[in-house]
C-alpha cells in the first residue's frame, strides 16, 4: 500500500514539473499561417573610382583611371515582385604616345512576375537583360517571357523565428511563448535580410537587423530584466539561428512555370540569331 502512495505521488509530481516546464499557451503558429512581406530596397553607390597620375619631370609616365556604377532596386510581395539591377564600369588609359584609350560597359537586368489577380494562381513572368560593350555594334537584348500556376512560399524564415524563440525561452529571456502575429512580423525581418544589406551595407546590415528584430520581441512585453530588453545575451543567441545553425527549408505550396527565351539584338549586327530556348 505504501509502494502504491509512494508511486503515486511520484507521478503526482513528474505530472506537476510538466506543467511547470509546459506552459498551457503553446506556440500555435503553422507554417501556413506565414504571409509573404512586402520588402523593398534601393541601392546606389559607385564602386572601384580610382586615378592614377606619375610624372618623371615634365614627362607623364601612368595616367590611368576606373569607375563603376551600381544601382538596385526591388520590391517583393504577392501578387507581384520586380527587380532592377544596372552595373556600369569604365576605364581608361594614357598610352605613350599620348593617345588615352577608354572602355565600358553596362549591364542591365529587369525580372517581373505578376499574378493575374491576388486571388488567383495565374502567373506571367518578363526578364529583359541588357547588355551592352564599347566595342560592340549595339546593345545585346534577350527576353524571357514565361506563364505559370500555383503559389509557392518560403516559409523558412518563421522556422528561424521558431528556433530564436526556443533559444529564447531556454535561456530563460522571456516569459513564455511570443504571440502569433510576433512571430510572423519576426519572420518577415529574418526574411528581408537582402534589403538591410542593400540599404545598410555588408559591414553594418547586422546591427540594424538584429536591432529590429530584439525590437518586436520587447514590443510584447514578455522579456525578463534588463528593463524589457532582450539584452547582448539574447542578441548572441539570436545570431546563431541566421549565422550557425543549419535549418531546414520550410516551403508550402507549389508553381509550375514555362517561358521562352529569345534574343531580340545581337552584339554584332552580323550575327545570326541564336534559336529561341
Amino acid at each position: 500500500m505504501r509502494k502504491k502512495r509512494l508511486l503515486y505521488g511520484i507521478l503526482c509530481g513528474v505530472f506537476i514539473c510538466l506543467l511547470v516546464n509546459n506552459p498551457a499557451d503553446a506556440q500555435n503558429v503553422s507554417v501556413t499561417d506565414y504571409t509573404v512581406p512586402v520588402s523593398r530596397a534601393d541601392n546606389l553607390r559607385i564602386d572601384g573610382l580610382d586615378f592614377n597620375f606619375v610624372t618623371v619631370g615634365e614627362k607623364i609616365q601612368v595616367e590611368n583611371g576606373d569607375g563603376g556604377l551600381v544601382y538596385k532596386r526591388f520590391y517583393n510581395s504577392l501578387p507581384y515582385a520586380y527587380s532592377f539591377d544596372f552595373i556600369g564600369t569604365a576605364s581608361y588609359n594614357r598610352e605613350p604616345l599620348g593617345n588615352r584609350v577608354g572602355t565600358f560597359a553596362t549591364d542591365l537586368d529587369i525580372k517581373v512576375q505578376k499574378y493575374f489577380r491576388e486571388t488567383n494562381k495565374f502567373f506571367y513572368s518578363l526578364s529583359p537583360s541588357i547588355l551592352y560593350r564599347k566595342d560592340s555594334d549595339r546593345p545585346q537584348v534577350d527576353v524571357t517571357v514565361g506563364l505559370g500556376y500555383g503559389r509557392f512560399i518560403n516559409a523558412t524564415p518563421l522556422r528561424k523565428a521558431v528556433r530564436i524563440e526556443d533559444f529564447l525561452i531556454t535561456e530563460g529571456i522571456i516569459t513564455n511563448h511570443l504571440p502569433k502575429n510576433t512571430m510572423i512580423e519576426l519572420g518577415h525581418i529574418i526574411d528581408k535580410k537582402d534589403e538591410y544589406r542593400d540599404l545598410y551595407g555588408d559591414r553594418s546590415y547586422e546591427n540594424y537587423w538584429y536591432e529590429d528584430m530584439s525590437n518586436e520581441i520587447n514590443k510584447t512585453g514578455l522579456v525578463l530584466g534588463n528593463k524589457g530588453n532582450v539584452g547582448p545575451i539574447g542578441i548572441l543567441r539570436m545570431r546563431e539561428v541566421p549565422i550557425q545553425e543549419n535549418i531546414n527549408d520550410r516551403f508550402f505550396g507549389w508553381d509550375a512555370s514555362a517561358g521562352v527565351q529569345y534574343q531580340v539584338f545581337t552584339e554584332e549586327k552580323g550575327i545570326k540569331r541564336p534559336t529561341p530556348a
